[in-house]
């Protein structure tokens, strides 16, 4: 902080100064914890703060490019704000503020400068086209190179009074109506509400964009009046020349933040508050003014209540449709057989199809048996080949119907195997849950797996097996586990057998069956040869598993014997 005297000589006041601190500190406080403006912002320009004597002299001195020069002072002027210094390097602008005032002044007074002098900007760079905007609170004036105004569109002097004064008035919580500023500040009030601080910060903002977005807002949300009247509002302005409609764009404007009914009958209150504190003379040809405004709140409030009936059907409505289409898309990623059978291509459907066993079947059938249980849980199948995600309705057409076709066979566990992975990293053959498939209508599968295939998954899963233990197998494990896959296989050849002629319900769910038993086996054995104990049951199914795969490998190679003791063709 720097004190001078009326000619611009720095000197040294103890007491002034004290006082001047304490009263920049009150400031910075109340904007920081009211407005949230930016405390470092405020302390940046707290340390370059100058206070100049101002006496009964109706000039004062300011230093233009290093010359002082002798400026007028309005009379009505008590205490002001302004560029004490200003300096062009020809590029910009730099200033130096004060604020001069005298002892005189009350502390009110003194604060009201303060706002002024925290909302001016220290330097005015130029745009592209050579204009530059010195800025204090919202009276923006836009100067070409050789300091001469161009652009006066944003100087708002009356607007500025009642912003500045408004914030005196809050921050001294006093309400005097015998202020010189009491009709500006009653229009500031009305658009400062505690839903809306974007007038404050235009006000403090050292970027003279956010005033025309201010003024832009203001004249999307109301269609009483133009923006301009604010720009036009004077300092000198009172309610005897009072623009009512003025009054009413700004309630319009203020009242529509409200988001809800309780938001709007908290502002309407404080609105009611100003109006009826306002002095008014009423117009000659005898319209009462507070009467005139608070209908238009009346007025507001009703069109509030209507557009908030309409936004709840809406609202409603929205629900409604929110939930078809979270139905929608649950039935898109829940997909059973029906629900696929929808989504594919009708000429697709009326084609056939040739299964591994050679039997043809429609379309329609092969998906809706062969395909859909395949299908994920979240209705996309995973690309091994780049990670990417497909749509089951697209994998289906131009991959099953294509690739699967001319590669595979029509052997979808085999395709799957080879072009896609699961969400879990591995290949996604598993059947989704029952509960996606109709009551009454049974998977009637019509191949399973290849030879190749079975094999590479049954030893894929016993080396994997081997991996992950600590400890090597003994050899009395190793045995155990090639014979379990030895009979696996065999098993296969089996279904393989089995699949050459049309397999039947029953066929299926015994196949199943077998699968099911033939994984928990795995799993009981991975278990085993991780170093854990069986309970006495799982090694009796176990047991009973390996059996029963003995049994049937017996009835296989019988059969086979047979056929060849036949001659019969394999």
């Amino acid at each position: 902080m720097k004190l001078y005297n009326r000619n611009l000589e720095q000197i040294e006041d103890k007491s002034r100064e004290m006082r001047m601190q304490l009263l920049l500190e009150e400031v910075i406080e109340f904007l920081v914890n009211k407005y949230e403006v930016d405390r470092k912002f405020l302390q940046d320009k707290a340390v370059k703060i100058a206070f100049v004597e101002r006496n009964s002299n109706e000039s004062h001195f300011v230093e233009y490019n290093g010359e002082k020069k002798e400026i007028n002072t309005s009379s009505g002027a008590a205490s002001f704000v302004t560029h004490k210094k200003q300096e062009y390097d020809k590029e910009k602008w730099e200033f130096e503020n004060a604020i001069y005032t005298s002892d005189t002044n009350s502390d009110h007074t003194i604060k009201h400068e303060l706002f002024h002098y925290f909302s001016g900007v220290l330097n005015m760079e130029f745009n592209e086209d050579g204009i530059g905007y010195d800025k204090s609170g919202v009276v923006i004036g836009g100067y070409n190179k050789e300091d001469k105004l161009v652009d006066s569109s944003m100087m708002a002097s009356g607007l500025n009074e009642g912003i500045t004064e408004l914030l005196a008035q809050k921050l001294d919580n006093v309400s005097t109506l015998r202020n010189a500023y009491a009709y500006q500040v009653f229009l500031a009030d009305i658009l400062v509400s505690d839903k809306n601080y974007s007038l404050i910060r235009a006000y403090f903002s050292t970027d003279e964009k956010d005033f025309r977005d201010f003024l832009s807002e203001f004249d999307k949300r109301q269609s009483t009046i133009s923006s301009n009247n604010l720009i036009e509002l004077l300092p000198n302005d009172s309610f005897n020349k009072m623009n009512k409609d003025l009054f009413k764009g700004c309630i319009e404007y203020t009242l529509s933040f409200c988001s809800s009914k309780e938001e709007f009958e908290t502002e309407k209150s404080r609105l009611v508050k100003i109006i009826e504190k306002m002095v008014i003379v009423d117009y000659k040809n005898g319209v009462n003014t507070k009467e005139y405004l608070l209908d238009a709140i009346k007025t507001i409030e009703k069109n509030f209540e209507e557009r908030e009936i309409e936004n709840m059907q809406k609202s409603d409505q929205q629900k409604q449709e929110e939930k078809k289409g979270t139905d929608e898309a649950k039935d898109e990623t829940t997909i059973n057989n029906v629900d696929i059978v929808k989504m594919i291509n009708q000429d697709i459907l009326k084609q056939k199809i040739k299964l591994p066993n050679g039997v043809e079947i429609p379309v329609k059938q092969y998906i809706q048996e062969v395909v859909a249980p395949h299908i994920p849980s979240s209705g996309k199948f995973i690309l091994k080949s780049n990670g990417g995600e497909i749509p089951a309705k697209q994998f289906i057409e131009e991959v099953v119907m294509s690739v699967g076709q001319e590669k595979y066979n029509g052997d979808i566990n085999a395709l799957l195997e080879d072009m896609t992975i699961s969400d879990t990293g591995t290949i996604s053959t598993s059947t989704n849950s029952k509960e996606k498939i109709p009551i009454g209508q049974e998977l009637k599968q019509e191949h399973v797996m290849s030879q190749e295939t079975s094999e590479r998954r049954e030893h894929k899963s016993f080396a994997e097996r081997a991996k992950k233990n600590s400890e090597p197998l003994d050899n009395k494990q190793r045995k155990a586990g090639r014979s379990m896959t030895d009979r696996m296989t065999t098993m296969i050849n089996v279904k393989r057998s089995i699949s050459q002629s049309r397999i039947t319900k029953s066929e299926t769910q015994q196949q199943t069956e077998e699968m099911t038993n033939n994984v928990k086996v795995r799993k009981l054995l991975q278990k085993q040869n991780s170093g854990a104990f069986l309970t006495e049951e799982e090694k009796r199914f176990i047991e009973q598993h390996i059996r029963e795969t003995t049994e049937a490998q017996i009835r296989f190679m019988n059969q086979q014997n047979k056929k060849r003791n036949q001659g019969i063709e394999m």
